[in-house]
C-alpha cells in the first residue's frame, strides 16, 4: 500500500526468482477516505501496457505479461489526482510466479510513504526484508 496524495507517477521494477518472465502489473486505487475506486477511467496510466479493470478483484491489471523482451518489465505508472492510496504489485494470472523483489522509485521531494499492516514496522518504512 502506498500514500499516493504527494507522488502520482512512480517507476515500478520488479525480479523473478531465476530471471524468469511473467506477472503482470496490479494496482488497487483508494480514495481519502480509503473507499475503493471502481472501474474509473484514467485512474491507473502505465507506460507500455494497456491496463484492464478486473471485476472479481476490483484492481486494474496490465494487459500483457511482464518481460525484458516486451521492454515492460520497467515502467511508469501514473495516477488520478483522486487517488489518494494504491495496492501495487505483481499477479501471475499467467501461471504461477515466484517474486524476488519489486522496487518503486520516485522523485525524493515527493516520495511516497509505504503504508503496510505489519504493526512490528513503523508506517514510513522503505523496504522490508522478508
Amino acid at each position: 500500500m502506498v500514500d499516493t496524495t504527494a507522488a502520482k507517477e512512480l517507476a515500478l521494477a520488479h525480479w523473478l526468482v531465476g530471471g524468469a518472465d511473467g506477472g503482470r502489473l496490479f494496482v488497487r486505487c483508494f480514495d481519502a477516505g480509503m473507499a475503493v475506486r471502481e472501474n474509473i477511467a484514467g485512474d491507473v496510466l502505465a507506460s507500455l501496457t494497456t491496463m484492464q479493470w478486473n471485476i472479481p478483484s476490483k484492481a486494474w491489471t496490465g494487459g500483457a505479461v511482464m518481460a525484458d523482451a516486451s521492454l515492460n518489465r520497467r515502467m511508469t505508472v501514473r495516477l488520478a489526482e483522486a487517488v489518494a492510496y494504491a495496492q501495487i504489485g505483481i499477479v501471475g494470472f499467467d501461471g504461477q510466479i515466484e517474486l524476488e523483489a519489486l522496487r518503486l522509485f520516485g522523485l525524493p521531494k515527493a516520495a511516497p510513504a509505504v503504508l503496510y499492516a505489519c504493526p512490528s514496522v513503523p508506517i514510513g518504512t522503505r523496504s522490508l526484508a522478508l
